[in-house]
């Protein structure tokens, strides 16, 4: 009985708060703004004046446009860095594969195939295939670099 009692009582306190809010919100769509909700909400010229905007207002909430840019810099003078600035150039890179070593202590042929034109390259060391030059062959890997970047090709 008591159950029933304090769930009745909890279900007509929420029907009443809710009745009051959907009562408040459609009051204060309709009602002009009061001026002590003009001073608290700051609109913005671009930004239309819409019933949630009042509601806002009329409930004390303010935005105040004047917020630090998360996209500047910490320091206060600090110019924003662009993209363009920080980005690195993509080495144009060709993709190679290598199909074979023909070792020799002093006179070693490494056998690349270039992917993308799909030729075969027989390249000694210091030689230059596409972008890149032949650093180093071993019996079992070839190195090459391109733009100051070391590659390991085994």
């Amino acid at each position: 009985m008591i159950k029933r009692v304090l769930l009745v009582c909890i279900s007509g306190i929420t029907i009443a708060i809710w009745v009051y809010n959907v009562v408040l919100i459609k009051r204060s769509a309709v009602e002009p703004i009061t001026d002590k909700a003009q001073e608290m909400f700051i609109a913005s010229e671009n930004t239309p004046d819409t019933g949630f905007t009042r509601i806002l207002a009329a409930a004390g909430y303010t935005y105040v446009g004047n917020a630090r840019d998360p996209f500047s810099g910490l320091v206060p003078g600090d110019a924003p860095r662009s993209a363009e600035r920080t980005a690195r150039p993509a080495p144009q890179t060709q993709p190679f594969v290598l199909d074979g070593i023909m070792w020799e202590s002093n006179n070693s042929l490494a056998i690349l195939r270039d992917t993308v034109k799909n030729e075969t390259i027989n390249a000694k060391k210091g030689d230059v295939a596409g972008n890149f030059r032949i650093i180093k062959i071993t019996t079992n890997s070839v190195t090459i670099e391109c733009q100051g970047r070391t590659y390991i090709l085994q």
